[in-house]
C-alpha cells in the first residue's frame, strides 16, 4: 500500500495527490482525488471527493458526493407540473 501522504493509482501508478490520472484507467476513473458532480456534468458546482481505499480495493474509481442544489431546483423548475 503506497504512503498514505501520497495517494496514487495502484493500476497505472497516477500521483492522485499530485492531480494525476489517466485516462482509460477504471481506478481513476476520469480524475484524480476531486471530480466535478458527475450526476450532473458539474452544472451544480459540487466537488465529488474520491474514496481512495474502496477505489484501491475494487480497483474501479469510487467517489463521494451529492448533486447541489441549485441543478436540482433547476431540474424541477424545468418539469411540466403533474396533471
Amino acid at each position: 500500500m503506497p504512503d498514505t501522504n501520497e495517494y496514487a493509482c495502484l493500476k497505472c501508478g497516477a500521483n492522485w495527490s499530485r492531480g494525476e490520472w489517466t485516462h482509460g484507467c477504471p481506478e481513476c476513473g476520469g480524475g484524480a482525488l476531486t471530480i466535478p458532480c458527475p450526476r450532473c456534468g458539474g452544472e451544480c458546482g459540487q466537488l465529488w471527493r474520491r474514496a481512495v481505499l474502496d477505489s484501491w480495493d475494487s480497483q474501479t474509481a469510487h467517489w463521494v458526493g451529492r448533486c447541489g442544489p441549485v441543478f436540482k431546483k433547476a431540474q424541477q423548475e424545468s418539469m411540466p407540473p403533474e396533471s
